[in-house]
């Protein structure tokens, strides 16, 4: 930028040129390590390309570029293009913008471009000038959607900032409108875009017009694909994105919006979305609630923990109680919360064995380890004493946190007593959760959660499917695999304080 500008000042002076095309030369014949570093050093050679009026350097960059340039290079290189009579092939501008091969990139891009292009432009109020470069714009992007062969989660904002942005250019609004909408057709099967669309069509209520009539349309022409292709991992991964809970907040307390209205937008527009598809066609509140049901198991588990509530809050009160499948997601919604949020309630320990170090002895003239192993694993043993020969056995157990170790002096372990000191550390941690999450529960429509959970809603409120029960209640197969576990096999259950690598085997 600074030799360029030295150019401009030594006027018709060619050394300060050939340097910059010495430079230029050399950049384009370096190696890069990637393709994105080698395209963040192109941007300037395109724009310095254009400067010096050389289409053969342009040319050979526009042969060497993968992805896009950096924002201000399209800038400035739209600040340099004239549409009277291009210094550079218009093709090899088409490349440099679209080479990328993403709309949502290609549309930044020749944003970027014209924004260059009217700061750069002595004569950029000319009204020829502004309509022979909106309809050069117009019919590359239209080019792009209409043969592009790859879809981002990106390009759903995308879609409908093309058409909002052209309210006030009836002409290039409609033209735009065919190629998105032929976009949107020839991907309609692909939850990347339809799950993001939907999204996005539904939480613009706010736009007036042409603009509107153009998004309700292609909100028609989705509705049954967006249903089939649901996906809940996905769409609470991008309604997260557009509304994510702290700027959510603040936004709300400065509009003076209250708490209900905050949960409402981190929902996403589930709600909108339901009453759509109901009033669109008679089987796909059904078939959305099977969807939703059978992807829920995808959410991670901090959208199990903060955004599933929040959508069920959602979703209840709109919820048509006559479909079976309407009370099978809510049932499963609800059980796939308190589980991956409460946990199971952790069990008083009564087998104590460490296979992963106790398995073998490795001294088979005594029964040392044997011994130690039946006492791990005794529920009713509860004092262990080394007699002098268990000497081998000392270190190991210091390695039992949650043991009470009877020393006489350093390392000289003379016996050890079980306790219930981890049970003691976890379980109010677990009531906590388990009043959070029954506190957020309950602030559910009661009478409509009823209706869905039928028989089951006393042992859902009671949170029955992560409670120790009797072996006589237990009716849950992820309860029963729960109770038969013993505390060393149990992921939670951590007795050892350290394990030491190639330790002796007892």
């Amino acid at each position: 930028m600074r030799l360029r500008g030295f150019i401009g000042q030594a006027g018709d002076s060619n050394n300060p040129k050939r340097l910059l095309l010495q430079v230029c030369q050399s950049v384009l014949g370096h190696d890069y390590s990637n393709d994105e570093k080698r395209d963040l050093f192109l941007g300037p050679v395109a724009v310095s390309a254009a400067f010096l009026k050389n289409p053969d350097l342009f040319n050979a960059m526009a042969n060497q570029i993968k992805g896009s340039f950096e924002e201000e290079d399209y800038s400035a290189l739209g600040g340099l293009i004239c549409f009277d009579g291009p210094s550079v092939k218009e093709y090899d501008i088409h490349t440099a913008i679209t080479k990328c091969g993403k709309i949502y990139q290609i549309h930044e891009n020749l944003n970027a471009f014209r924004d260059g292009f009217f700061k750069g432009h002595p004569n950029r109020s000319d009204q020829l000038q502004v309509n022979s470069l909106q309809r050069w714009l117009d019919t590359l992007l239209y080019g792009c959607l209409y043969n592009s062969e790859h879809v981002f989660e990106q390009d759903a904002s995308t879609l409908v900032q093309i058409i909002a942005e052209r309210e006030d250019a009836p002409f290039s609004q409609h033209v735009l409108y065919q190629g998105v909408r032929i976009f949107i057709q020839h991907f309609q099967d692909n939850n990347l875009l339809t799950n993001p669309l939907v999204v996005e069509l539904l939480s613009q209520s706010d736009h007036q017009g042409r603009s509107k009539i153009y998004l309700e349309t292609l909100l028609r022409n989705i509705v049954e694909s967006a249903v089939s292709n649901f996906n809940l991992r996905q769409y609470a991964t991008y309604t997260v994105s557009l509304f994510p809970p702290n700027q959510t907040n603040s936004s709300s307390r400065s509009r003076g919006e209250d708490a209900s209205t905050n949960s409402s937008r981190r929902a996403g527009p589930i709600k909108a979305f339901y009453d759509y598809s109901s009033a669109y066609k008679q089987d796909l509140p059904a078939q959305l609630f099977q969807r939703i049901q059978a992807t829920a198991s995808e959410l991670a588990v901090e959208q199990s923990n903060g955004f599933l509530i929040t959508f069920l809050s959602e979703l209840i009160p709109v919820a048509d109680t006559w479909f079976n499948e309407a009370k099978s997601c809510i049932r499963s919604l609800i059980t796939l919360h308190i589980i991956r949020t409460v946990g199971y309630e952790p069990k008083k320990p009564t087998d104590w064995t460490r296979l992963e170090e106790i398995s073998t002895c490795s001294h088979s003239n005594d029964d040392s380890c044997l011994k130690m192993n039946a006492f791990l694993k005794d529920p009713e043993a509860s004092y262990y004493a080394l007699g002098e020969k268990d000497y081998y056995l000392r270190s190991h157990f210091h390695n039992f946190e949650y043991f009470d170790v009877e020393e006489k002096g350093p390392w000289n372990v003379v016996g050890v007593t079980k306790t219930n000191k981890w049970w003691e550390e976890q379980h109010p941690k677990w009531q906590a959760r388990a009043e959070k999450v029954l506190e957020a529960v309950k602030k559910l429509p009661q009478d409509r959660l009823q209706e869905c959970l039928g028989d089951e809603y006393d042992g859902v409120m009671d949170l029955k499917m992560v409670k120790i029960m009797d072996d006589a209640d237990i009716d849950d197969p992820l309860q029963s695999d729960q109770e038969g576990k013993g505390y060393s096999e149990l992921a939670s259950f951590v007795p050892q304080k350290r394990r030491r690598e190639n330790s002796e085997s007892t």
